[in-house]
């Protein structure tokens, strides 16, 4: 229902800001090619009436609360334009800010969907095991104790502890490790999880918002509510901008008797260039990262990406790709290591493991024809075999009895077994993305050396990766909550901090940063809604790119704020008060003010990305 309210409250802003931009469009068009004063004057008023209301409203609000900031400026932009008789620019500067305000409210309303989104990740059902026999009942009804049954295929509905069964269960979505576990008594898993090969019962340990995933949406939702506001530039200058405007235009008044005067400061005062120094600079850079697969939801974090001083980064489909991958074949007795790929993958080729889709993908990488396989059986939490060509191969964990190879530490191993003879060793990994390890030099030579590895892998797994980037400080075997906890220990240090992730489990850290990145088109939708950054293109290298475009654009909005909108209107302020510039002259050099603003924010249109 609040959802439905607040999508209604948008679409009803947004339809009033596309009359409104309707209306300015035909002032334009009546204006460079068919002058009708009268008509464009009507048009304008009613635009700045739909687009201006509001903001004089708001700025209202802000003087009555002891506030100051950019409504307040806007509000005199507004006035001092209609009092000039400027009516178009009075239309044109309130619908540049409603339609800014507007990309912040859809903004707002992605990350609600975030939330709701990731709650339809759990089953609305449990099947409960009684003395009777089974029982499907809401999952809220389910208690701590009970015995649950879910079959291969289906989601986990709650916390628990297997009690009976063995099954591969994908925890992808809350550890973020890429490999399914092999559950089997004892095991611990949780909801929002999938059950392969097998059927399981568990015995229930949380159940709802108590639940894993439950605390990964209470933790989004605590991050959305509670996150520090990000202090625009215009805001900060605001403080003192508008007062000083008035006091000016106020004395210049009462000084020589000329109220003219004082209109005067006030249009040339008009505080467009402050107003227009960020959105233009912003729009600028944001069209200039959409054009390398970057996507940024709103200028407060595009400005944000310039006081970024810590760097953390998921694993599994951050800094690598996500998917396990053949890395080596250990041969023994006298096997060849295209023998046992050919065995493997024609064995794997009917199983859905993902262990199972990495043997088949490498054998066709090699060009290895899948032979035909039979008498396929596949033990739940045991592994898998069959007869090819006439021989039994089994393919597991177990090694039974072969000697052990050098394996790299962290490795997936699976041992397979030619009759009775164990015959290799394979060894799976998560391949690590080429462009990692550069990435990682780059933001050190932009002098970021708070970096970090969070993950829910094993903690084996992750130091090796993290040794292999040039990562220092690195986390394994981290819940969701565990990461936040992690954040927060660096932002109380007073850290700002950019969290990059692409998984379910990376919701509530990239919620709780001060800028969340979400990595490629195969990131989770929470993780896309979540994060105030996509990446449309899993390429870490865009990191360093990333924080190189939010210095440069900061750089252009305070060489706006400090050249344009202090220097150049103090000049012409002055002009004004000796009575030297006009009204109209005061429109004219107020003009000039605000193009020269939009024509240094256009230079980030040509951001390349460098090191310059």
């Amino acid at each position: 229902m609040i959802g439905r309210f607040r999508d209604e409250g948008i679409s009803r802003q947004a339809a009033t800001t596309a009359v409104a931009g309707f209306l300015i469009g035909i002032c334009w068009l009546l204006r460079w090619f068919a002058p009708n004063p009268l008509v464009e004057t009507a048009l304008a008023l009613a635009a700045t009436a739909l687009c201006g209301g509001p903001i004089i409203y708001e700025a209202v609000r802000g003087v009555w609360a002891r506030q100051v900031n950019v409504d307040e400026l806007v509000t005199l932009a507004i006035l001092a334009a209609l009092v000039a008789g400027e009516y178009l620019a009075a239309a044109t500067v309130s619908f540049i800010m409603v339609l800014g305000s507007l990309l912040e409210s859809f903004t707002s309303a992605r990350a609600q969907r975030a939330i709701e989104a990731l709650v339809e990740l759990t089953p609305e059902t449990v099947r409960l095991l009684t003395g009777s026999g089974e029982s499907v009942v809401p999952v809220e009804e389910a208690r701590p104790g009970q015995k649950a049954l879910v079959k291969p295929g289906e989601k986990i509905p709650v916390d628990g502890i297997v009690l009976e069964g063995r099954a591969s269960v994908d925890q992808s979505s809350v550890t973020g490790e890429p490999i399914p576990v092999d559950a089997e008594p004892g095991t611990r898993v949780f909801a929002g999880t999938f059950v392969h090969g097998g059927a399981l019962t568990l015995e229930i340990t949380r159940v709802g918002e108590d639940s894993t995933l439950g605390k990964i949406v209470s933790l989004v939702r605590d991050a959305e509510l509670h996150q520090a506001r990000i202090v625009r530039s215009a805001d900060r200058f605001a403080k003192w901008f508008t007062p000083a405007i008035l006091v000016i235009a106020t004395l210049a008044w009462l000084l020589t008797g000329d109220f003219m005067r004082a209109v005067a400061v006030l249009v040339v005062g008009c505080p467009c260039a402050l107003i227009l120094a960020t959105p233009t600079a912003v729009v600028a850079a944001m069209g200039a990262a959409a054009r390398r697969g970057i996507i940024i939801k709103g200028g407060r974090f595009l400005e944000a990406l310039a006081d970024v001083d810590a760097v953390v980064f998921d694993k599994t489909g951050t800094l690598t790709a996500g998917r396990p991958d053949l890395r080596s074949i250990h041969c023994m007795n006298g096997a060849s290591s295209q023998e046992v790929l050919r065995w493997c993958a024609a064995v794997e080729q009917n199983s859905e493991h993902p262990l199972a889709a990495a043997l088949v993908q490498a054998a066709r990488r090699e060009e290895i024809p899948l032979c035909a396989v039979a008498d396929f059986e596949s033990t739940p939490g045991v592994g898998v075999r069959g007869n090819v060509e006439g021989i039994c191969i089994r393919i597991g964990r177990d090694p039974g009895a072969g000697t052990a190879p050098a394996i790299s530490e962290g490795d997936t191993v699976l041992w397979v077994h030619r009759d009775e003879d164990c015959v290799a060793a394979i060894t799976l990994g998560d391949e690590v993305r080429p462009s990692a390890a550069p990435a990682v030099r780059d933001l050190k030579a932009l002098g970021i050396r708070s970096l970090h590895l969070l993950s829910g892998d094993r903690a084996e797994t992750v130091a090796r990766l993290a040794r292999e980037v040039g990562i220092e400080s690195w986390h394994g075997a981290l819940l969701p909550h565990e990461k936040v906890e992690r954040l927060r220990e660096l932002q109380a240090e007073g850290r700002r901090i950019m969290y990059v992730g692409d998984g379910v489990n990376d919701g509530p850290a990239l919620a709780t940063s001060h800028v969340g990145v979400a990595m490629g088109s195969g990131a989770s939708p929470l993780a896309l809604e979540a994060a105030p950054i996509a990446l449309l293109h899993a390429d870490v290298g865009q990191i360093p790119t990333l924080i190189r475009l939010g210095r440069t654009t900061k750089r252009r909005i305070m060489e706006n704020l400090l050249v344009f909108a202090v220097m150049f209107n103090a000049i012409a302020i002055a002009l004004a008060s000796a009575g030297v510039l006009s009204p109209i002259a005061a429109a004219v050099t107020h003009n000039v003010g605000s193009v020269a603003v939009v024509l240094n924010s256009a230079r980030l249109i040509r951001f390349k990305g460098g090191r310059g």
